[in-house]
């Protein structure tokens, strides 16, 4: 039965075979939708549901998420942090395009996940 999962790293490839070595046709980030439609090990076999790429992506990277994403990252990387301040920046970073929904608000931070990212790096779709 075919489902929709959500990309839930920053960035993750799309192989045309289901092996880490086979060529890569595309690639999916955070927060963007690839449709399944069989299982294979580790792999998911489907498509994305904005550009229509086909193959396999790592199930690991990917969850069933209800939430609708309404914000799209707008800068180049965004980074991300532990809490709703600028002294719990961590390494990780999303990139531009990256699709969120808001889960909380505080001191111009949005949560989103376990993380928070500054409130001026998203926009409404």
């Amino acid at each position: 039965m075919p489902k929709i999962f959500t990309c839930v790293d920053r960035l993750s490839n799309i192989f045309k075979a289901p092996n880490k070595k086979s060529e890569v046709v595309s690639q999916i980030l955070f927060g963007e939708e690839f449709f399944v439609k069989k299982t294979n090990n580790q792999f998911y076999k489907g498509c994305s549901t904005f550009d229509k790429y086909s193959g396999f992506v790592l199930k690991k990277n990917f969850k069933k998420i209800s939430a609708e994403k309404k914000y799209r990252i707008t800068i180049k990387k965004a980074s991300l942090f532990s809490g709703p301040n600028l002294l719990k920046k961590t390494k990780k970073e999303l990139l531009f395009n990256s699709q969120v929904c808001i889960q909380e608000e505080r001191n111009n931070f949005i949560k989103i996940g376990k993380f928070w990212i500054k409130k001026n790096s998203i926009k409404k779709i």
